[in-house]
Parts: C-alpha cells; sequence; structure tokens
C-alpha cells in the first residue's frame, strides 16, 4: 500500500470516529460526574477560583470549559449558598440547571476538546504503530482505535477519563522515542507531556515509576545513550555512553531534564502560582493547589472522610476492591477482535522474542493493569482505559502478518488475509452498531448491552446519561407521568419529564422516607429505573427493585433505563399517609387493607404538621408510636393521638418490629371546621415598606381577604397563635412564639418549598424565626389541605417594642421567595401577621 492510500484511509477513520462522537453526544444527558467538573473548570477560566474539591487536578476541567467563554451570560453560581463550600455536587446543580438556562449547548461545547483529544490520541497510535509495524500495522491499530465503543465512549465526555488516557500514552510515546533516539528535541516533549499527565488524574502518578523503569531498562541494553540537539552523538567509550555507567549517566541527565520541565508544565497549568501547601508548608512550592487537591483525594481514599463506594461485580454488591474486577471488566467489555489480536501479537512477540523496540509497549499496560488489581475503585472499565492504547498499538504488530505481500497472497495465505478482513469487519460493527450507546458497549460473551448490566453497572452502562432518551421515549408513548428512579444528576424537568421520583441514589428529590414506592406491590403505571438500582447498588436496602429486578422489562432506553407497565389489582383508588413510618417497613398483610395497589402516599411530621388530602378516596394513616404529636394538632390526628374523625385503628408492627396504628379516615371535615372558627380574628396585611411606624401594619398596610396566595404553589386560609405560648399578650427576650398555618395546595410543582415565620423589630432586624416544611411537597394535588406549626424563639438580646411577624414562601436551592398575588399582581414576597409586644 502506498503512503498515500495509508494517509487518506488513517483520515477517513479519524473523520468517523469524530462524526460518531459529535453525533451521539447529542443525545446524551450529562453523566454523574460532569456537570460538577464542567463547573469547576469555568470557574478556573472566569475566575481564577480552584476551591472547589473533587478529586482531580485542574487541566482538562479547564480545556472542557474554555469553549463556553465564547457563550456570552454563562453564570456562576456565585451567590448561592452552595458556593462557599467546596463539594462540587451542588455547585454543579446550580451552575447547569438554574443561574443558567442552556444546559444542553453548555454540556455540548465542554464535551468538544475531549473530541480532540481523542483524535489526538489516535494519530498518535497510528503514528507509533506505523513506526513498529509499518503502514498496514498502523492502519489496523487505528481501526481498532478509531471505532473501539469505549474510546468512543469517553472520549465524547466532559471527563477526565480519556483525555488522561491520550497524554499518558502519548508521554510513554515520547519517552520511547528518547530512550531509542536520544535526543534533546525528544526529552523536551516527553518533560511537556509528562507535566500534562500529571495535570489530569492523580492515577497518573504510577507512570512516573513505569518512566523510571524504562529508563533504568535503558541503561542495560548494549546500545550507546548520549544526549545530543537532534540524535545520537559521536561513538566513544566512558561518559559518552558507550558503557552502561555511562549510559546511566546520560539518562539520569535526561530523566532530570524531564523532570524539571514536567514540573514547570504543571506549574503553567496552574497559571503559575506560588505559595504554601495549605496547611502542611510553611514555605512557598510552585503550584500548591495541586498538592492540595491531592491530599484532599488523598485523605477521602484512606477512608478519613466519607464512604467507599459501593461496587458491583455479577450479581454481588460490596464495598471496596476485588482483584477479579478489572479483569473481568476487560474481557467482557473489550471488544472480541480487539483481545484475538491482542493475543496473535503475545504469540508473535514470545515466538520471535520480544524485541527492545516493543518493551515500552509492554511494560506500561502490564504494570498499570496489575495495579489496578490492588484498587478499591472498582467503578468502571474507564478506570483500566490507559491500557487500551497499547493494546492497539501491539495488536498492530498483526497487521503485516496477516497482510502479507500481496504478490505472495497463494494458497494458506488467502487463509490470514480472509481472517483479519472478518476481523477488522467485526471491530467496525462492533463500533457502530451499538451507536449512539457507547458507554453501555458489552461484548458478545457478555450477552451484548441487553445482557451487561447483569455483570457490571455503574459507569461501565448507567451513568445517568439517558435522561434525554427517557425524554424521547415518554413523549413518543404519551405518559403523562412516569415514576422514575435516577441515577444521575440531571434534572428530569429540563428535559420537559413529569415524574413521580422514587428511592434513588444520589437521593436529591428528598428523603427515602417520603418515596411512594411499596417495593413487594408497586402502584401501578409507568416506571422507569437505571440499571444500578435494579442491582440495588448504593440504596439503604438493595432489594428496593427486588421486583422489577425478577422480570422482563417493557423496554429500555439506552440499555440503562428500564421500563415497566405495572398493571393495577384490587378495586378504585386508596389514599395513604404516613407519618414517621418508611413505607417499605409496612407488612404486606397491613397495606393488603388498601384493598388495592392503586395508591397515592403522602408523607408528613405529625410532631409539626398535618396533611388533609383532596379527594372522595378512602383514606388511611399509618402512624408510628413514637411520634410526639404537636398540641397545636389537637383534633385533627385519629383517636388514641389527639382526635379526629377517624375510625378506631389497628395496632400493628412494622417489619422492624416498630410499633405503629393504621386507620382509616379523613381530617378534612375537621380542618376546615377549624379554618373557619380561626380565620376571622387571624387579620393578614400587606405591606411592602420595610420600615415600621407605632401603630402598623394596621395604619400602613392593607388588609387582605382570604385566601392569601403565594406563587402558583399554595394558599393561606389562615393562622392561629397558641395561647400556651407567651402568645399575642408579650414575649420575653429567649421566649418561644407557637403558631400554626392552615394551608391550600393551589398547584402542585416540582421545586423544592421551606415556609418562613420571622420576628422584625421596628428596623425591620431579624430578631428570631424558623423556616422549615414538614409534608411532603412533591407529592401534593391540587386542593389537598395542610397545616404547619412553627415554634419562633426570640432572641435573648431583642429589645422592648412592638414585632412584625412576616411569613413567606421560599426555594431553599436557589432562595428565591414565592411572590404574594394581590388583585392580579405579584408586588410582595411576604406577608404580615399580628404584631406581637416584646417586655
Amino acid at each position: 500500500m502506498s503512503k498515500g492510500k495509508a494517509t487518506f484511509l488513517a483520515a477517513l477513520l479519524l473523520c468517523t470516529t469524530f462524526g460518531l462522537q459529535v453525533m451521539s453526544a447529542r443525545l446524551k444527558a450529562p453523566t454523574y460526574d460532569e456537570q460538577g467538573y464542567i463547573a469547576r473548570g469555568y470557574a478556573w477560566v472566569k475566575l481564577g477560583d480552584l476551591h472547589i474539591r473533587i478529586g482531580t487536578p485542574i487541566l482538562l476541567n479547564a480545556l472542557n470549559a474554555l469553549p463556553l467563554l465564547a457563550l456570552p451570560g454563562v453564570r456562576l453560581p456565585v451567590d448561592s449558598p452552595s458556593w462557599s463550600a467546596t463539594d462540587f455536587h451542588p455547585i454543579g446543580q446550580q451552575f447547569m440547571w438554574h443561574v443558567n438556562d442552556n444546559a444542553d449547548q453548555i454540556l455540548f461545547l465542554a464535551r468538544v476538546p475531549t473530541m480532540w483529544l481523542t483524535l489526538l490520541l489516535a494519530v498518535f497510535v497510528y503514528r507509533w504503530a506505523r513506526e513498529l509495524f509499518g503502514l498496514w500495522g498502523g492502519l489496523l491499530a487505528l481501526t481498532l482505535c478509531a471505532l473501539d465503543p469505549n474510546i468512543i465512549a469517553h472520549g465524547r465526555l466532559a471527563t477526565t477519563d480519556l483525555g488522561s488516557t491520550a497524554l499518558l500514552f502519548i508521554t510513554i510515546y515520547w519517552t520511547w522515542k528518547l530512550l531509542r533516539f536520544p535526543s534533546w528535541l525528544h526529552a523536551l516533549p516527553t518533560g511537556v507531556f509528562f507535566g500534562l499527565a500529571q495535570a489530569t488524574k492523580f492515577s497518573a502518578l504510577l507512570f512516573g515509576p513505569i518512566v523510571a523503569l524504562l529508563f533504568l531498562w535503558r541503561a542495560f541494553v548494549p546500545l550507546r545513550y548520549t544526549l545530543s540537539l537532534l540524535g545520537p552523538g559521536p561513538p566513544g567509550d566512558g561518559p559518552t555512553g558507550q558503557r552502561w555507567l555511562g549510559r546511566l549517566w546520560w539518562l539520569g541527565v535526561a530523566g532530570a531534564f524531564v523532570v524539571v520541565v514536567a514540573y514547570l508544565t504543571l506549574w503553567a497549568v496552574y497559571g503559575f502560582q506560588v505559595g504554601p501547601i495549605d496547611g502542611v508548608t510553611s514555605f512557598p512550592v510552585l503550584a500548591p493547589a495541586h498538592f492540595e487537591q491531592f491530599l484532599d483525594v488523598s485523605g477521602r481514599l484512606s477512608g478519613k472522610e466519607g464512604r467507599e463506594a459501593q461496587a458491583f461485580l455479577m450479581g454481588q454488591l460490596y464495598v471496596g476492591g476485588r482483584w477479579q474486577y478489572f479483569p473481568m471488566a476487560f474481557a467482557l467489555k473489550t471488544p472480541i477482535p480487539t483481545l484475538i489480536f491482542l493475543a496473535g501479537a503475545l504469540l508473535l512477540s514470545l515466538r520471535r522474542r520480544v524485541g527492545a523496540s516493543t518493551w515500552a509497549l509492554w511494560l506500561p499496560p502490564l504494570v498499570f493493569f496489575a495495579f489496578s488489581l490492588t484498587s478499591r475503585l472498582n467503578l468502571g472499565y474507564r478506570y483500566i482505559l490507559p491500557v487500551l492504547p497499547f493494546v492497539f498499538v501491539l495488536a498492530g504488530r498483526m497487521g503485516p502478518w496477516l497482510a502479507g505481500d500481496p504478490g505472495r497472497l497463494r494458497g494458506g495465505r488467502r487463509t490470514p488475509l480472509a481472517a483479519v478482513c472478518v476481523l477488522v469487519g467485526w471491530s467496525a460493527w462492533s463500533g457502530l452498531a451499538i451507536y449512539p450507546h457507547y458507554l453501555a458497549f458489552f461484548n458478545e460473551w457478555a450477552g451484548g448491552p441487553d445482557d451487561g448490566w447483569r455483570y457490571l453497572v455503574d459507569s461501565n452502562i448507567d451513568w445517568g446519561q439517558d435522561l434525554k432518551g427517557l425524554a424521547r421515549w415518554v413523549d413518543l408513548h404519551g405518559v403523562e407521568q412516569i415514576k422514575l428512579g435516577y441515577l444521575g444528576e440531571a434534572y428530569p424537568s429540563y428535559y420537559g419529564i413529569d415524574f413521580e421520583p422514587l428511592p434513588s441514589w444520589p437521593d436529591r428529590w428528598g428523603h427515602h422516607l417520603y418515596r411512594a414506592l411499596y417495593p413487594p406491590d408497586p402502584a401501578p403505571g409507568y416506571y422507569a429505573i437505571s440499571a444500578n438500582l435494579i442491582q440495588g447498588r448504593n440504596l439503604p436496602d438493595p432489594d428496593t427493585y427486588l421486583w422489577f429486578r425478577q422480570r422482563e422489562p417493557a423496554d429500555k432506553i439506552g440499555y440503562s433505563i428500564f421500563i415497566y407497565n405495572v398493571p393495577a389489582h384490587g378495586t378504585g383508588r386508596a389514599t395513604l399517609f404516613l407519618s414517621g413510618v418508611h413505607l417499605s417497613d409496612v407488612r404486606p398483610q397491613d397495606y393488603a387493607r388498601l384493598g388495592t395497589n392503586d395508591a397515592r402516599v403522602v408523607w408528613f411530621d405529625a410532631g409539626r404538621a398535618v396533611v388533609a388530602p383532596e379527594g372522595s378516596d378512602p383514606v388511611f394513616l399509618i402512624f408510628a408510636d413514637d411520634v410526639p404529636v404537636h398540641p397545636m394538632l389537637d383534633g385533627l390526628l385519629p383517636p388514641g393521638k389527639t382526635g379526629g374523625s377517624f375510625q378506631p385503628c389497628a395496632p400493628s408492627t412494622t417489619r422492624n418490629e416498630r410499633a405503629f396504628r393504621m386507620c382509616e379516615g379523613s381530617p378534612r371535615g375537621p380542618f376546615m371546621a377549624r379554618v373557619e372558627a380561626v380565620a376571622q380574628d387571624a387579620p393578614v396585611w400587606h405591606m411592602p415598606a420595610s420600615q415600621f411606624m407605632p401603630g402598623d401594619p394596621a395604619n400602613h398596610g392593607r388588609r387582605l381577604s382570604y385566601p392569601v396566595r403565594f406563587g402558583d404553589r399554595v394558599e393561606l386560609l389562615a393562622y392561629q397563635v397558641d395561647p400556651r405560648s407567651s402568645g399575642r399578650t408579650a414575649l420575653r427576650p429567649g421566649d418561644t412564639l407557637t403558631l400554626i398555618t392552615y394551608w391550600r395546595v393551589y398547584e402542585p410543582g416540582r421545586d423544592p418549598l421551606k415556609l418562613f415565620v420571622h420576628l422584625l423589630d421596628p428596623d425591620s432586624t431579624y430578631q428570631g424565626g424558623e423556616d422549615r416544611l414538614d409534608v411532603w411537597y412533591e407529592n401534593w394535588q391540587a386542593e389537598d389541605l395542610f397545616a404547619q406549626v412553627q415554634e419562633v424563639t426570640l432572641n435573648t438580646d431583642a429589645a422592648p417594642g412592638e414585632y412584625q411577624v412576616e411569613i413567606g414562601w421560599y426555594n431553599p436551592e436557589t432562595m428565591q421567595r414565592l411572590q404574594v398575588l394581590w388583585d392580579g399582581a405579584a408586588s410582595i414576597d411576604r406577608v404580615l401577621l399580628d404584631p406581637v409586644q416584646v417586655r
């Protein structure tokens, strides 16, 4: 084959892999880590801020963020409470989904630099294989690389795995060049790429000893070694590098030069920062932030902070590491043709003995893979991704052997040629048939991506990437609301998915007690559940989704989200509201009292709240005996506790022997009777002024009529001050004002809410308050009623005078208050109740 034809085919392969990355990237939602990485990188390139802790160096995060500088209006959540902390998860959520409204655009642009690095990796795979094994070897290695599903999968994500893989491989390539063709011009790129690699992931530190071993090995190779500007120096003895001692001298000089250049490169990546390492050194060092981040992640990995992630292998959940994990992952997720080519290359190497020119190919992947067997992070094939480029180049050794000389392709030579065509076609099919679901690739030994989840989960198949695909599925099938158990950090509402949250991880939609899933007998409807959750990974109860795990899904979204259609059984529909009890702990015989699996579940804390559900469906209350009921809820809860219109309650216990009672009835009648009784003596005032005068709010405000609507979510119906607290007469500093507010749901919503009650002095200075909500807002329905008790403690240094009581609602994630709708317009974000006197 001519060099021109080889170059054309190589360019075609590069265009193919880039096109597959671009097209598939546009179809995938953010994976679990991406939004945090992007936010951290943008904070660095925009503000020079490095306070966000992720556990990786900054280079790749910064590269991913660079294209965002071309977007006008991209903002960082500097005003969010999460910004002052170092946790990248809440900062990433605020950045991607709250302060900016173009998540898809941000995500795609941030992914482009990783695609460029993927092309750079492929170019060096081709270059090294071609230099070792000729044009056929280069093209075979490039084909395996360009169409490898794992390379494409991680090559179109704004994460650190592929970028680190590319820079580590290029470092070893230049190391090989430096050792084989000693030159200062080869030493310089070796140091630069080694420094860049160290700025990608801390696992790159392992390549330091690997490079040192390669240098040491070269000292014992009986070939002269000296450094010159362009190539080997003149022959001779001693320090010129003819003898091993001379070679060792020059290799030491070259190694020292590489280390110095690498450190200077790392320093440049961190903007030439100089300073002490916080809490470690009192003297300045170059790039101190790099070492601070390393110490931070080292503390977490050693167990000093947080907890170890849960891993999954072949049906078993475990914490920590197992040596079988990565060999199994490599065997099941590497395309079989690549494994065959690798085996052939190994046989050829053993048959013809491994030459000096290929030691740099065998040693790094073997050492890295051996080290991975001791790792406690069994979280995906991506952790051994740096092995793959070496595998491709080694497989390239089969290229010239299989292709042979076209002039000699007779008889038995046709069989190897046919074999290579089949294997290359098989490899190409592996990369094309899985489009666009590359993360979920499993080879035929695993049963393909349909069965891969039985062996491995986590980032091997389910990294939160298929939320956009779920949105398309929901729209195509006309599903109005889906029950969603999602492992990931993307926001379903951004993609127009109306969902009911199920137990998940991370549990971003509230406490697990709030979940409406009864695992032994799920409610009817469509369910979308991530593969990780189906296998129970990182859930308090690994069998939460056992019912689903034992059944075949109706459909799959990108092989990572399973769809189930659960039918209804029994008669009618019931409403079940819980206080102090986890729904999954209810015994089946108690749950069967509902007479149906079609149950709406509402959670509340009877210590501070009560709920009166809307509708005429039978209402059941499961009430833990050890829940302290607030006195102001007297008459709204079942007999034996405080009162109410409930039938006799049956005592029972949960599966963990916690005592509760199950009651049938509804507090809606007593609730509305209470509201009608107290509303006329509970004035509510509109007063936009922030400074108060004597007699306010009556003198300078406007009394509002009930109901008072806050945004499009809730309506205030009445309130009541507990006469057993200091009440309306007078408070003393340090006293507690207790009041109950009565509300009606105007419209359901997914945004989190908190109700605030604040005491303000005449200067409008905060002197005490309480912000809370003890009712599960995510499962509200229009016309639901609920009451909330607040206990507001006055500051101990409060001065005497008349104090205003303000109430309102806000989103705790964005800190935005709901506006009060008055005369059809939103003009205020809180209302005033009757003032109180402070003595």
